[in-house]
C-alpha cells in the first residue's frame, strides 16, 4: 500500500521518480533503460496494428475504434516522447535538487526556515496527490475493463438459461477494446472474447501506468519550479541590507549590458533581413554588374553579422538572459555569506 506521507519529507519528488524507474529513467546515470520500449510494443502490437489493420463490423464500431485510438495513442506516446528527452529532464532534476540543497542547507538548525517549511508541505501534498490519482486510475481503468465483461457473463448465462428451455438467441459481446484483435474470433465466440479480454486487461495496466507516470512527472515538476521561484521571492523579502546593494548594483548595471544586447540582436537581424531580400530579388532582370554585387552581398550573407566579445562569445539578447539568469542564482547562493 502506497502511503499517503512520504518517507522522506525532504526528497524531491520521489513517487514520480519511483514511477520513471519502471521505464528505465534514472537521474544517477545517462543511459536509458529499454523496458520503456516494453510500453511502446504493447501499444503497437494490441491497439495499433488491431485497430488500423483489420475491419469493424460496421461504422459505428469503426468511429469507437478509432476514437480509442486516439486516446491510447496520447497515454502511451506521449509518455514514450517524453522519455526521449530524458537527457533534458534530468538536467532540469538536478538543478532542482541543486537549487533544494541549498535551502535545506541549515536543516539542522532549528527552528526551520520558511523556505524549507514550504518545501516540505510541497513534498507532503505531491506524495498525497500522486497516491491518491494513481488509486483513482487504477480504480477507474478496472471498472472499464470489468463492466464489459460482467455484462456478456450476464448475457452467456441468460443464453444458457434459454437454451435449457429450447429456445436459442444470438449472445450480446461487450467488447473492452473496440477492435478485430487480428484473426481471432472475439465478436461471436467466448473463447476469442476471453482472450481479448486478458490482452485488454494487461493493456490497461500498461496505460495506467503511462498516464499516471506521465501526468504526475510532468505536473510535479511544473508545481515544484513554481514554488522555487516563490523561495526565490522569500529570499529577496529576506535580503539585508548588504545584499541589496548587492542587487541594487546588479540592477544598476542590467540596463548597460542590455542596451549593448539589444542593438547588436537588432544589427544581426537587420543584416539577416538584408540577406534574405537578395535571395528574393530577381537578379536576372538587371544587369551583369548588378548580378556580381548581388552575389557578392549574398556571399557574404552566409557568414551572419554580429559582434562579438573577445571573437568568441556573440553578444545578443540570449547572452543577456544568461548572464541575468546566472549573476541572479549567484546573488542568492552567495547571500547567506554576504
Amino acid at each position: 500500500m502506497e502511503r499517503l506521507r512520504p518517507e522522506d519529507p525532504k526528497a524531491v519528488m520521489p513517487y514520480a521518480k519511483r514511477l520513471l524507474q519502471l521505464s528505465g529513467f534514472r537521474q544517477d546515470t545517462e543511459q536509458l533503460g529499454t523496458r520503456i520500449y516494453l510500453n511502446l510494443c504493447i501499444f503497437v502490437a494490441a491497439i495499433l496494428v488491431p485497430k488500423v489493420c483489420f475491419p469493424y463490423p460496421d461504422t459505428e464500431a469503426m468511429i469507437r475504434g478509432f476514437s480509442e485510438l486516439i486516446f491510447f495513442t496520447n497515454i502511451f506516446v506521449g509518455l514514450f516522447c517524453f522519455i526521449a528527452q530524458h537527457r533534458h529532464y534530468r538536467e532540469l532534476l538536478n538543478a532542482i535538487e541543486s537549487f533544494v540543497n541549498i535551502v535545506y542547507r541549515t536543516s539542522s538548525q532549528q527552528p526551520e526556515s520558511l523556505s524549507e517549511r514550504n518545501l516540505i508541505k510541497l513534498n507532503v501534498k505531491i506524495n498525497q496527490i500522486s497516491v491518491v490519482y494513481c488509486y483513482y486510475v487504477a480504480v477507474a481503468a478496472f471498472a472499464y475493463w470489468i463492466a464489459p465483461c460482467v455484462i456478456t457473463y450476464l448475457s452467456i448465462h441468460k443464453e444458457q438459461d434459454i437454451a435449457g428451455n429450447g429456445t436459442m438467441h444470438a449472445i450480446q459481446y461487450y467488447p473492452n477494446l473496440e477492435e478485430s484483435f487480428y484473426w481471432l474470433d472475439n465478436r461471436t465466440s467466448v473463447r476469442g472474447y476471453a482472450v481479448l479480454s486478458v490482452v485488454a486487461f494487461i493493456t490497461f495496466i500498461f496505460a495506467v501506468y503511462s498516464q499516471t507516470t506521465k501526468l504526475l512527472t510532468i505536473l510535479s515538476t511544473i508545481k515544484y519550479c513554481s514554488t522555487l521561484l516563490q523561495l526565490v521571492n522569500i529570499g529577496i523579502d529576506e535580503l539585508d541590507v548588504t545584499s541589496m546593494m548587492s542587487l541594487l548594483i546588479m540592477i544598476n548595471l542590467t540596463p548597460e549590458m542590455f542596451g549593448y544586447c539589444f542593438f547588436c540582436s537588432d544589427l544581426a537581424t537587420t543584416g539577416t533581413t538584408i540577406s534574405r531580400q537578395m535571395y528574393e530579388f530577381q537578379w536576372e532582370r538587371h544587369r551583369p554588374v548588378v548580378q556580381k554585387m548581388v552575389a557578392m552581398v549574398i556571399a557574404r550573407g552566409q557568414a551572419r553579422l554580429r559582434i562579438t566579445a573577445w571573437g568568441i562569445i556573440p553578444i545578443d539578447l540570449e547572452l543577456f538572459a544568461k548572464v541575468v539568469k546566472a549573476s541572479y542564482t549567484v546573488l542568492l547562493v552567495l547571500k547567506d555569506f554576504i
